[in-house]
């Protein structure tokens, strides 16, 4: 899968490429498909440094133990007798939260503690004063079956709504090409405002072979950013700096790109994966008798840093219900090679222009050059 990013003044566009599978039946599910309408799902989630646990975790601070279809999931009844149960949608059980919107989170689940913090919800005025001062996931799904492109976000609930973003998809022979474009501001309160001068904590997943729920793959946290040589997803602007133009000329305003008319050719390439996780959720994170990274990651090391070159291997052990999976689904595969890709275009074709070419010069190489060490220390 290549994952690619692109800006200009309004947009940000990226484009996900990546290998289909053969269809292995979920012996669990009627006809062997779990989501028959959509054969594969992709999901996008960001957020700023001011989300707890983001800037090294990257969305996994959405998956708690107490989630539905995770070993510490209440019962209906249970959820049924909570008083603040009308706050939130749990009719069908537990979305995906963080834990800005709970008084309390537990992690460590001594003396027979539950983990997780479903019933401990802060008041409606204190989960919107998270969501005024940007602490949420903002969070965009396109589903390719159904052609539906969906914006929204985690806080106490996962809420989802079509608009706001939009996806297209194509199969290209074994291949799945899905792109999108989001506006980089919008009026919308559940939407992380973007500012290219700023870095954001990016994580995306893959439901393929029309799978729901938890039975996805998932990329670890990654830093996404605007022109900017330092991050591992680099969208670069797609247009070049203005350039003097003749007198007489007006000046002409740009019609906004689509993903599709982008030229994605130029970009330069960081292999990831996607895995498969199982039922490990951030509470298991802090449990160190099964996860050595617990420490490092208490001292502000990223999952990435260390898990970044063995993810196949772990999706492996998981799938195959060696470890946190007590379903596993047989012949399914634990991991989806990913290629990340940054566009480094020329910013326009470069025209007769003294001026642009000297501009090139000026701004483009410098960045190349001082990208091109951070290439060769993660891949030789």
């Amino acid at each position: 899968m290549k994952v690619q990013a692109a800006h200009d003044d309004d947009y940000l566009y990226m484009r996900y490429e990546w290998e289909d599978t053969e269809h292995t039946p979920v012996p669990f599910a009627d006809g062997g498909k779990m989501d028959p309408d959509n054969q594969v799902k992709l999901a996008l989630m960001l957020t700023t440094d001011d989300t707890l646990y983001a800037d090294r975790a990257g969305c996994w601070g959405t998956c708690h133990h107490d989630n539905r279809d995770m070993p510490a999931a209440p019962e209906q009844s249970a959820i049924d007798a909570y008083a603040q149960k009308s706050q939130v949608d749990m009719t069908s059980g537990i979305t995906k939260y963080i834990t800005e919107s709970r008084t309390k989170v537990e992690i460590k689940g001594r003396r027979g503690k539950v983990l997780g913090g479903w019933d401990k919800l802060k008041s409606e005025d204190e989960v919107k004063t998270e969501l005024t001062e940007g602490r949420f996931m903002d969070l965009y799904r396109y589903q390719a079956g159904t052609n539906k492109s969906e914006n929204g976000s985690i806080l106490a609930e996962r809420i989802l709504s079509e608009g706001g973003v939009e996806f297209t998809s194509s199969k290209q022979g074994n291949t799945w090409v899905v792109e999108m474009r989001r506006k980089l501001k919008t009026d919308t309160a559940d939407d992380i405002q973007l500012d290219a001068a700023k870095v954001y904590n990016l994580g995306f997943a893959i439901h393929d072979d029309y799978t729901n729920g938890r039975f996805h793959h998932v990329s670890l946290g990654y830093k996404l950013g605007f022109d900017n040589a330092e991050v591992e997803i680099n969208a670069v602007k797609i247009q070049a700096s203005a350039v003097a133009a003749p007198a007489q000329a007006a000046p002409v305003a740009a019609a906004p790109a689509s993903a599709s008319s982008i030229d994605w050719s130029k970009a330069s390439e960081r292999e990831i994966t996607l895995f498969y996780p199982g039922q490990s959720s951030m509470e298991w994170i802090f449990k160190g008798s099964e996860h050595g990274g617990k420490r490092p990651f208490q001292g502000g090391e990223t999952c990435v840093s260390c898990h970044d070159k063995e993810a196949a291997d772990m999706g492996q052990k998981i799938v195959t219900g060696e470890k946190l999976e007590p379903t596993p689904i047989p012949g399914k595969r634990g991991s989806i090679p990913v290629t990340v890709q940054s566009i480094m275009m020329m910013l326009n074709s470069i025209c007769a222009s003294s001026g642009l070419i000297l501009n090139t010069r000026r701004y483009l190489l410098p960045m190349v050059v001082k990208w091109i060490p951070k290439i060769r220390l993660n891949w030789l």
